[in-house]
């Protein structure tokens, strides 16, 4: 039993944690999701004046 918990216990302990992961996701991902759209939703307000091209389209050569 020692040696197989030596030669799999990392992929075991990996398999679980994958699991975990996945369980969390599953369980959570509706507000996550939302989360992360509010977020960028926050962001593209807050930057519009920055991120829009002036009327003009002028660059730094123009």
């Amino acid at each position: 039993m020692k040696s197989f918990l030596e030669e799999y216990g990392l992929i075991i302990v990996a398999a679980i944690v994958v699991l975990a992961v996945i369980v969390f996701a599953s369980q959570f991902s509706d507000k996550i999701v939302d989360a992360i759209g509010n977020l960028i939703d926050t962001f593209t307000n807050q930057t519009k004046g920055i991120l829009t091209p002036s009327a003009g389209g002028g660059g730094a050569g123009a």
